[in-house]
């Protein structure tokens, strides 16, 4: 198994709890999420960061996190955030950093998971599932091109999705 398996999606794709699952089921794996380091970090809400700092702020404490990610030798499951894949060369940083795998939703799947979640600042809007669509119309190619692997998780059990990465690893 890799030091480190990074998990990549849109926000709602089942990252985080994918992460947690396999990091129970395999021992000397620490989980960590991008999103909560970062808030850790910087001392404030993701909310925060963006209000202050803007997109442009966050994305570069998103890049500054993967850059220190890479030097370190823990064994790691990382949940990133859903943007981080898709600014300034992060791709290749993941790649490096260690296996990269995208896990893929349908829109209407992502909807239905954070319809009623108010902490994502990109779905702060009236329309959020034709904001998520906009959305992955960009994204879908970028999550492809930084993955080794993609595993759709539209209808799958958390088990069954850890059992796929762990299949192709």
């Amino acid at each position: 198994m890799a030091d480190k398996i990074i998990l990549i999606g849109f926000m709602g794709s089942g990252k985080t709890s994918v992460g947690k699952l396999i990091a129970r089921k395999y021992e000397g794996y620490k989980f960590i999420d991008s999103d909560k380091e970062i808030e850790n970090i910087a001392g404030k809400t993701i909310n925060k960061i963006f209000e202050e700092e803007g997109e442009e702020g966050f994305r570069q404490r998103e890049r500054d996190f993967l850059i220190r990610l890479c030097d370190t030798s823990d064994k790691i499951i990382l949940s990133t955030g859903g943007g981080m894949p898709c600014y300034k060369g992060n791709d290749e940083l993941l790649k490096k950093a260690g296996l990269t795998i995208y896990l893929s939703a349908k829109p209407e799947t992502i909807y239905n998971r954070v319809k009623n979640d108010t902490t994502r600042p990109l779905l702060n809007v009236e329309d959020k599932l034709g904001r998520i669509k906009e959305l992955l119309d960009v994204r879908d190619k970028l999550y492809r091109q930084a993955a080794e692997v993609v595993i759709e998780t539209d209808g799958k059990r958390l088990n069954d999705i850890v059992d796929e990465i762990m299949g192709n690893e």
